[in-house]
């Protein structure tokens, strides 16, 4: 019963061994170089030139107070002789006012800006990661990795480097063709 007993475990053991060897020859894998894709990516351009066209509309309001500013401490700094002691600290004041105004608002830009690429990326992140579960259940993919620079796959065949189809078919997409 022994014999038997090792004979079945063994007859086993070979099985799971060649089931698991099996499914992994059957496994289509693939990898794509995330930093290429997103820099092809034709959605990732138009949303980088639609936020800095945001921010330049915004530093342009920044330089406007900027520019008042200027003028003001220019002008104060050229007739501040004439004043008298109440028109110096009025003057002054509005200065100081223009001053805070400013750094306000160069504040609030900067957490703007900060707040906005945040939105911007996750957006464009989010339409990539859909494409690309999409394009792999589509193509049959079982597992589609993203390669960083900082290395979580190191090294892939060329292959099953995906990057350009999927860059190709992404603004494909993208443009609604």
């Amino acid at each position: 019963m022994k014999k038997r007993e090792w004979v079945l475990t063994i007859a086993i053991v070979v099985s799971i061994a060649l089931a698991i060897v099996n499914m992994n020859l059957r496994t289509k894998v693939a990898f794509v170089r995330t930093g290429d894709l997103l820099e092809q990516y034709k959605g990732m351009d138009e949303a980088v030139q639609n936020y800095e066209r945001q921010i330049s509309h915004w530093q342009s309001k920044l330089d406007s107070i900027q520019g008042e500013l200027h003028l003001e401490i220019t002008n104060y700094n050229a007739d501040s002789l004439t004043y008298s002691r109440r028109e110096k600290i009025e003057k002054k004041e509005k200065i100081r006012a223009i001053q805070f105004q400013y750094q306000q608002l160069n504040y609030q830009l900067k957490e703007k800006a900060k707040t906005e690429d945040q939105k911007i990326m996750t957006s464009i992140l989010n339409q990539v990661n859909s494409f690309i579960h999409e394009f792999g259940e589509k193509n049959g993919y079982d597992i589609i990795f993203g390669t960083l620079e900082t290395g979580n796959v190191i090294y892939g065949k060329d292959k099953i480097d995906i990057t350009e189809e999927l860059i190709y078919e992404l603004n494909k997409s993208y443009s609604g063709e």
